[in-house]
């Protein structure tokens, strides 16, 4: 599994397409299997680093082994006790429209 380490693994991959436009973008390509080629282009895999997750203390909080979170939008808990390996959870944040670590995903 090979990691890409780069900020615009995806940028480069599709067009943007505005909000308003977002509708009549999927009438045109939903039909051709437009879309469909645009998400066989999508990266697989990891392509950004997961150390931590794949640490040895960390590795039973993980409920499958190859879906794990980026170190760099990993959710950081307080620690516990004072306990420094207490702050991991399989959780990562994701952007937002408009606004960054809107929401948070986990397993």
């Amino acid at each position: 599994m090979a990691i890409i380490e780069t900020e615009s693994v995806c940028e480069d991959l599709t067009n943007r397409i505005a909000v308003k436009d977002l509708l009549q973008y999927l009438k045109n390509n939903v039909q051709n299997n437009k879309i469909k080629d645009e998400f066989l282009r999508l990266p697989k895999g990891q392509i950004y680093p997961c150390n931590t997750a794949k640490m040895s203390r960390n590795k039973p909080k993980n409920r499958y082994g190859n879906i794990l979170p980026y170190d760099h939008s990993r959710v950081i808990l307080d620690a516990i006790d004072n306990d420094p390996h207490s702050d991991y959870i399989h959780a990562s944040y994701i952007d937002g429209y408009k606004k960054s670590k809107k929401y948070i995903a986990t397993q």
